[in-house]
């Protein structure tokens, strides 16, 4: 059987386990931890970076596509 890494990141014990080293990770080095604070402001930098301007595509074309279907009235007030 191979080894899938994507399966193994989809695997809840592994998540688990992963968040359970991290909380106990945490405690034991803290200096450590705060050290990687930076890299997780980062991330979630990142992450709304992509979110906000994926959710206004996703809601602008949602109403474009009701305005320009014709029978789209029945939808709306």
């Amino acid at each position: 059987m191979a080894f899938s890494f994507p399966k193994l990141l989809m695997n809840p014990i592994f998540i688990l386990a992963v968040l359970v080293l991290a909380v106990v990770a945490g405690l034991n080095f803290p200096e450590f931890s705060l050290s990687l604070g930076q890299i997780g402001g980062y991330y979630i930098s990142l992450l709304k970076m992509i979110v906000l301007p994926y959710l206004f595509v996703s809601i602008t074309s949602g109403i474009a596509r009701v305005v320009a279907n014709p029978n789209s009235a029945r939808y709306t007030w």
